[in-house]
């Protein structure tokens, strides 16, 4: 939240709020969802192009069998973490604040969730540079499509939360003030 208030008319004072309205804010968890998305894909497109192109990391066929039952495990954890930790997250939320408070909340259990699937999806990627083996992307792609299925809309939030009807009439209305 940011704070401005006009001291005179050339100088600007902390102090006015500036309002987020429901849009916004589902504008900015969805920006952080695409942001989080195509990370990921710049990442794994650069380690393509780097292994395509001669890059030499740890052709160590010890290596590349750690990770062969190492990486599975890894991302399957990483996506069944996620899920139990959103849950968890969620059923934290205090309901009785008002609806920007919850609302931050949910940003906050979301963001866990993204980081629980993003940290698979980077050590695949990282494994992919560093044994040449392309079969290790298919975890990154996983962890992805995961992202992507569980992006933030509205009806996302309204199935995951339990509002009152008064927040929800809220949620409704793009212009309505959440703070």
């Amino acid at each position: 939240m940011l704070f401005l208030q006009k001291k005179s008319e050339n100088k600007i004072n902390i102090m006015e709020t500036i309002k987020l309205t429901t849009k916004q804010y589902l504008k900015t968890l969805t920006i952080i969802n695409f942001a989080l998305i195509i990370g990921q894909v710049l990442f794994g497109v650069i380690v393509i192009y780097l292994t395509l192109n001669g890059f030499d990391g740890a052709k160590d066929s010890t290596f590349e069998n750690v990770f062969t039952y190492l990486l599975p495990i890894v991302t399957f954890g990483g996506l069944i973490a996620s899920i139990f930790v959103y849950k968890k997250k969620i059923s934290l939320i205090n309901y009785n604040k008002d609806l920007y408070s919850v609302l931050t909340e949910y940003r906050s259990a979301l963001i866990t969730r993204y980081a629980l699937l993003e940290a698979p999806s980077f050590l695949a990627l990282v494994v992919t540079l560093l044994t040449g083996n392309f079969m290790f992307l298919i975890y990154a792609g996983l962890m992805i499509l995961c992202t992507i299925y569980w992006r933030p809309t509205k009806n996302s939030i309204l199935k995951d939360l339990e509002l009152s009807q008064k927040h929800i009439t809220i949620l409704d209305d793009p212009d309505a003030i959440l703070n």
